[in-house]
């Protein structure tokens, strides 16, 4: 059985991959071949807000990643994040497996995972602006840390081993929403 590809997305706060994600759920001609992650958080949902991931106590988060529970983690902007292990069987079994990743634990997931394909998911500053206002889930001090965290990272070289592409999505969702169906179902 051929194995199940890995797709990476990462990107800046407010770039759109919670979007293009549901996007794509929404859109996949074989919805059966794929699984998307929700990745365990330790921040708190937001009361009446979508939540794209499951909330863990900080206490919880650090048992489970103690336990060996992720197949990786990482903490951004005093938050933790993780990836359960189960995607490891999934990818065993032939199913592929979309994640929101994390572009500064991109290096660790590559090295995991070397055949990842990475999808880094872009969109202008005042579009990044604007859409962390409009989720509300971020105070004005904390908008201005994920904007300077913005400008900190740009995609990885191509140099990098892994399969890579770059998805602009400053334009109607449809468009970088199609593209990254593309990417997925070829």
């Amino acid at each position: 059985m051929k194995p199940g590809q890995l797709f990476y997305l990462m990107g800046a706060s407010g770039a759109g991959k919670d979007s293009l994600i549901d996007y794509a759920r929404r859109n996949l001609k074989k919805p059966e071949q794929f699984r998307f992650v929700r990745r365990r958080v330790t921040r708190p949902p937001a009361p009446g807000r979508r939540n794209h991931d499951d909330y863990l106590t900080p206490a919880e988060f650090k048992r489970q990643q103690e336990n060996g529970e992720f197949a990786l983690s990482w903490e951004r902007h005093n938050i933790c994040y993780g990836i359960t292990a189960e995607i490891n069987t999934w990818l065993k079994t032939g199913i592929h497996v979309v994640i929101n990743g994390s572009r500064q634990n991109f290096p660790i997931a590559l090295k995991t995972y070397p055949d990842l394909y990475a999808i880094w998911i872009s969109a202008k500053p005042a579009s990044l602006r604007k859409r962390l206002q409009n989720r509300g889930r971020e105070s004005g001090n904390e908008i201005n840390e994920r904007m300077r965290s913005a400008r900190e990272f740009s995609p990885p070289q191509s140099d990098t081993g892994a399969k890579f592409l770059v998805i602009d999505n400053n334009g109607p969702l449809t468009s970088a929403g199609e593209r990254f169906l593309e990417v997925l179902q070829t």
